[in-house]
C-alpha cells in the first residue's frame, strides 16, 4: 500500500497498481487481462494465484513474509550528483541522467520516459517505481560508466564524453 494505493511489484519488474474486484480477486486495469486472487494453501499460508493476460491455469506464489522496507535513501551534496549527469551508450541504447530543478536526479532508458532516481549511498541509487539499481563508476575521480541491474540483467553503459 502506498497512498491509499495497491501496488504488486515482481521481482525485477515495476510497481503495478492494483484494483479491488471483490471476493479477494484484483485486476489491474480496463486494459489488461491479468488478474490475481489471495487464498489459502494447503499449509495455510496465503497463496497469490496470477493468472496472466486472462490464462485459465495460475502462477501460484506462496506469501514469504512481510514487504521488506525500502532501503533508506541518503543526501548528497549536489557536487556529487552533478558528477553522474551526462549520456551514457550502452549495446542496449542510449542512457541518459539528468538533474530537475529539485535537485533530484533521473535516468532516461532508451525511449522509456525518465525514471527518479533515489541514492542509496554516494555511488548506488535505486530507480523509483521498479526494481532495479543503478551503480556508478568512477576512474581517475570521472564518472566512467554506470552499471544498471534488474533481475538477473545486468547492463554496463559507458560515459560519453561531450
Amino acid at each position: 500500500m502506498r497512498d491509499g494505493k495497491l501496488y504488486t511489484r515482481r521481482t525485477g519488474g515495476s510497481d503495478l497498481e492494483a484494483f479491488a474486484a471483490g471476493g479477494d480477486r484484483f485486476f489491474y486495469g480496463p486494459d489488461n487481462f491479468t488478474w490475481f486472487e489471495i487464498r489459502r494453501g494447503s499449509g495455510g499460508k496465503h497463496v497469490m494465484a496470477m493468472y496472466q493476460n486472462g490464462a485459465t491455469k495460475p502462477e501460484l506464489s506462496t506469501r514469504s513474509g512481510p514487504v521488506p522496507p525500502e532501503p533508506k535513501a541518503v543526501d548528497l551534496p549536489r557536487s556529487t550528483l552533478e558528477r553522474y549527469v551526462g549520456s551514457y551508450k550502452s549495446d542496449r541504447g542510449p542512457v541518459v541522467i539528468a538533474m530537475g530543478t529539485d535537485g533530484r536526479l533521473t535516468g532516461k532508458f532508451g525511449r522509456q520516459p525518465p525514471l527518479p532516481l533515489r541514492a542509496l549511498s554516494e555511488a548506488e541509487f535505486a530507480l523509483e517505481g521498479i526494481d532495479a539499481k543503478i551503480t556508478f563508476q568512477l576512474e581517475q575521480g570521472r564518472t566512467a560508466r554506470l552499471v544498471f541491474k534488474q533481475g538477473s540483467v545486468e547492463i554496463v553503459a559507458e560515459r560519453v564524453v561531450d
